[in-house]
């Protein structure tokens, strides 16, 4: 038994039984997508790991779509037979990942997911992964119609992602928990640590405890449902359900201005926790904290309904504690397109400091009812 073993051992080591296993593959991928496949060498320690170097997809236009200097495969169980093959972890090494939109928005991975290839069902295999990691990949996205400062958000380098417990029950039911997700992207964003538990069950997208810092800011979350099932009926956004627990947001104008540079101002961040839940047209909002950095702070509850008509929105808000202070928001040097901020402010206030209150408001933007007591060092 161990010398048979030995044999098949020593044979699939031979760069003849290789090169067979490499054209087999690379003919088989090649023909059920209808692109150029190539994998430089392979290895196999029997049956149970499964090296591929040099992997090589390219997209219908013969550009590279995927390359990958490594592929390592741990194979769990194996039928040849029944075409099923489970693997308990995929790693992608140095893989590099190019997406391109079209002027007519069709992107070069679309050919992946035809139907026509998708429904050959004589060579299709059932494939099962309960582990994928990329280590030191690139990823990068081009679109002729996108903003220059999303251009640059979009490539993406030092990836390092490990997905773990996946599980495919059906394409409306499946789960898989993200156990690290760094990233480095060429208009300086620098995304750490982050993770989560993502599950999509019953038309509803479910994240627990998910957690990620930047340089300068960082994202606490408990949970966040979004449930769609009304939404694939009516296909009217406004019968998409939110539920977001929000543990900590504390955002920085640095990372803000990544995107839109306009808006930078040194200094200042803005902080946010509390529960947010509803619809879009009605939205509630409990224990809600926020503070625009020292300047600005409220604790409190609110109800929205008429979204995003602010004009006829009704809204209730209920402040167990509000502050402001002026004499720090004159001071701060705003940009140029939040400078309405200091001169919308009400005339009264121009000899007020610091500003306080708690009660409620009831009512409409230019109709409402204000209850509770104000403090100011007038």
């Amino acid at each position: 038994m161990i010398l048979s073993l030995s044999i098949v051992y020593f044979v699939f080591q031979t760069s003849y039984f290789q090169r067979i296993v490499i054209n087999k593959l690379t003919s088989n991928i090649s023909e059920s997508i209808d692109a150029k496949v190539s994998i430089g060498s392979v290895n196999i320690a029997l049956f149970r790991k499964l090296v591929l170097n040099d992997v090589y997809i390219s997209d219908q236009q013969k550009d590279t779509l995927l390359y990958a200097g490594k592929l390592i495969a741990g194979i769990d169980s194996l039928s040849l037979k029944n075409k099923n093959i489970h693997f308990k972890s995929i790693s992608l090494v140095k893989p590099n990942l190019n997406i391109r939109r079209n002027d007519n928005g069709k992107y070069n991975f679309d050919f992946l997911f035809n139907r026509d290839s998708l429904s050959q069902g004589g060579n299709k295999w059932n494939i099962h992964c309960s582990r994928v990691e990329l280590k030191n990949g690139n990823f990068h996205y081009s679109d002729p119609k996108m903003k220059e400062e999303f251009k640059t958000l979009l490539q993406i380098h030092k990836i390092d992602l490990i997905l773990d417990d996946l599980k495919f029950i059906e394409a409306t039911n499946f789960s898989f928990n993200i156990e690290k997700f760094n990233l480095n992207s060429d208009n300086g964003l620098k995304l750490m640590n982050f993770s989560t538990s993502f599950q999509y069950i019953d038309s509803t997208f479910i994240l627990r405890r998910l957690t990620g810092i930047t340089a300068s800011s960082q994202l606490k979350v408990d949970s966040l449902s979004i449930d769609l099932k009304k939404y694939y009926i009516s296909n009217n956004p406004f019968d998409i359900k939110v539920d977001l627990l929000l543990r900590k947001l504390d955002l920085d104008s640095r990372d803000i201005s990544l995107l839109y540079p306009d808006y930078y101002c040194e200094g200042l961040s803005f902080g946010m926790s509390g529960r947010l839940s509803g619809k879009i047209n009605e939205l509630k909002g409990k224990r809600v904290k926020a503070n625009l950095g020292d300047i600005t702070r409220i604790n409190g509850d609110f109800y929205l309904n008429g979204l995003p008509d602010i004009e006829n929105t009704y809204i209730f808000i209920n402040l167990f504690e509000s502050s402001a202070n002026l004499n720090e928001l004159r001071k701060l040097v705003l940009p140029e397109k939040l400078e309405f901020i200091k001169t919308k402010l009400p005339k009264f206030l121009d000899n007020v400091g610091m500003f306080s209150y708690h009660g409620n408001f009831t009512g409409f933007k230019n109709d409402f009812v204000a209850y509770g007591t104000a403090y100011s060092n007038l």
